[in-house]
């Protein structure tokens, strides 16, 4: 059954420019929603293509679809006139390359009419741009939301649904930024006393898209302009919602060392582990490539992501920067992608079973560490890096860091009876020459 459309729940807001390609998708999984009783705005931004027809075909005779054509005004100033025509207390803002599950706006809604809350988030699916599962993502708790909102934007913008009071409270959308506007907005709306609450199931879909606004340079510093507003406001807390903007450039086109040489120096973000996370995750966006591609990747994107790193490094003051966060990011990958045995960049993996003899790691003079699995008796004891010099990492070096990080851990395993500490240096001695064979050759 479909309703007349005359007294809509929730408004769904598409703002929509050039979509011809996905809009189709996108209107499908709003006519697809087990709850009925919505109205979809899509506003159009002076589209030179299709999209307007195609809308206009797929909703047919469907009373709660409008399409509003206006002048190109840019993507924040579109959703405001879809958030001024819109009659709903619950506001959906959709973009025309993404979707929502058929349980969406059901869930969503239920779950905001028996809380008292400003915003609703829910978990969502980034897909790569053919449509295929790349990861699922959920917001992050939602009960301190200024905290929250400070560090990046806790969801997708498709993932949340939110009051058009709250939104009308705080003036809808910024118009003057051309990125990271939705972040901007909920951080607004938390800051001025909105409650959120989040749903950890995954109810929207992102695809990935070669020319998202994203990826743009007025974008990222936006974004940079957000994450140094946010950090100022809350110097304790992991901002890094434009760093991830930054990740994002890696993998495109845009010039990183003209770039970062008119960056502000207000809004280079500090070096740190959430800037880390943020590259890593950002990286594969930006190539619109899934995460599972790390491996294939990275050989393409290792020279631009060198240049990033430089920069970074001359700036901190760092020399041995981007060596550092080369290795890590290889180790990384190595660890979500490649498994036990292979090699990535420089860095190189491998295993040891440490109650079976094992010889000297020779390697090619290219690698620079040695990621290492160790086994015990077939159980994990430890992940160990360790530098290759001259192609080398030697059985006695490997022997003597596990023995002195995990010695007394070995001998607890390797005895039937685990003796009282006093009796432990006895058992060393007793037994040190044996554990030693256990490691070499």
């Amino acid at each position: 059954m479909i309703t007349d459309g005359s007294n809509p729940y929730v408004s769904v807001v598409v703002a929509m420019f050039n979509a011809a390609a996905t809009v189709a998708d996108t209107v499908a999984s709003v006519l697809g929603q087990s709850f009925i009783n919505w109205e979809l705005l899509v506003v159009d931004d002076g589209s030179t293509d299709d999209s307007v027809k195609l809308v206009r075909d797929l909703a047919g005779a469907d009373p709660r679809v409008r399409v509003i054509e206006r002048q190109h005004s840019g993507v924040s100033a579109t959703r405001n006139a879809g958030l001024r025509a819109a009659r709903s207390p619950w506001i959906l803002f959709l973009d025309a390359d993404d979707s929502i599950l058929p349980r969406h706006l059901e869930r969503m809604t239920a779950t905001g009419a028996a809380n008292d809350v400003a915003v609703v988030m829910c978990g969502w699916i980034r897909a790569d741009p053919s449509g295929i599962e790349d990861v699922i993502k959920s917001p992050p708790p939602l009960d301190d939301a200024v905290a929250a909102t400070a560090m990046f934007s806790p969801a997708v913008i498709h993932a949340t649904l939110v009051r058009r009071e709250a939104v009308l409270a705080v003036k809808g959308f910024d118009e003057s930024l051309r990125g990271a506007e939705d972040w901007d907005l909920w951080y607004r709306i938390a800051a001025a006393g909105g409650r959120f609450i989040r749903l950890d199931d995954a109810l929207a879909v992102y695809r990935m898209t070669a020319g998202s606004a994203t990826r743009r340079k007025p974008a990222m510093v936006d974004a940079l302009r957000i994450e140094a507003r946010n950090r100022k406001a809350h110097p304790a807390s992991d901002v890094s919602g434009g760093s991830w903007s930054l990740g994002a450039m890696i993998a495109t086109d845009i010039d990183i060392e003209e770039f970062l040489a008119e960056l502000p120096d207000e809004l280079w973000p500090p070096y740190s582990a959430v800037f880390l996370e943020a590259l890593y995750d950002a990286i594969p966006a930006g190539a619109s490539v899934p995460n599972r591609d790390w491996p294939t990747l990275f050989p393409r994107i290792v020279d631009r992501l060198t240049s990033f790193l430089d920069a970074f490094a001359a700036k901190a003051g760092d020399s041995g920067l981007t060596w550092r966060t080369l290795r890590l990011i290889e180790k990384r990958i190595l660890h979500d992608h490649v498994g036990d045995t292979g090699h990535m960049g420089a860095t190189t993996s491998g295993v040891i079973e440490i109650c079976e003899p094992f010889s000297d790691f020779r390697l090619p003079e290219s690698f620079s560490l040695l990621v290492l699995v160790v086994n015990l008796a077939g159980d994990f004891l430890t992940q160990l890096t360790m530098p290759v010099i001259a192609g080398r990492v030697s059985s006695e070096e490997i022997a003597d860091v596990v023995v002195h990080r995990h010695g007394w851990s070995i001998l607890e395993r390797r005895s039937a009876v685990v003796t009282h500490p006093r009796d432990r240096i006895a058992t060393d001695a007793e037994h040190s020459a044996g554990i030693w064979q256990d490691f070499v050759d």
